[in-house]
């Protein structure tokens, strides 16, 4: 079996060599490259295509997230996970919506890179548990609908469907596609619950 192929960018050198020494132990890892900026990422990336690349955010020249779409426009296979000490909402939902498939906070590497690169080499996302927290409570602050909200009250209240339409002052007629498309989303948190 072929190892993992990781391109490791970071602008410390300090960073990288302790990435590469980690991954290093690991046999089915290989860290091919290095690179200390986004231009020499995606020239990096260009000639060596690796499977994943670890990416810093804020780094001279060119940004992380500049690098990130360069890199998904250049090698799509090629999978970008994000390596960084800041994990503002706005600079992971920017990660992610550049094409990122993981984040992983620095203080958190030792833990869960390894097992990330995997996931994420598996066709799966690898974002670190803080980092989930952060989005989930970004999200929970996106303002639900009148509607939305009327649905979200009369399900915690264990309305049946079929009273929703009073409860929720739906048009009878719409009711149920509106409340069931938005109860979709909510059906596994409900089915939880005792």
């Amino acid at each position: 079996m072929m190892p993992i192929t990781i391109l490791a960018v970071d602008d410390h050198p300090l960073l990288r060599e302790g990435i590469t020494a980690v991954l290093g132990n690991q046999p089915d890892l290989s860290v091919v490259g290095e690179a200390s900026n986004g231009y020499e990422a995606v020239e990096r990336c260009r000639a060596l295509t690796p499977d994943i690349v670890l990416m810093d955010l804020e780094m001279p020249q060119m940004s992380g997230i500049e690098a990130i779409v360069a890199i998904r426009a250049a090698s799509p296979q090629t999978h970008v996970i994000v390596l960084t000490a800041h994990g503002s909402d706005a600079q992971i939902l920017r990660a992610l919506n550049a094409g990122a498939v993981g984040y992983l906070l620095k203080d958190g590497l030792r833990k869960e890179l390894v097992d990330t690169i995997r996931r994420v080499h598996a066709g799966h996302r690898g974002i670190s548990p803080a980092v989930a927290q952060r989005i989930v409570e970004h999200q929970a602050d996106d303002s639900l609908t009148e509607r939305e909200l009327g649905v979200l009250m009369s399900v915690a209240a264990g309305n049946s469907n079929k009273s929703w339409p009073i409860s929720c002052r739906f048009p009878r007629r719409r009711s149920r596609a509106t409340c069931a498309a938005f109860c979709q989303s909510w059906a596994p948190m409900t089915a939880r619950t005792p």
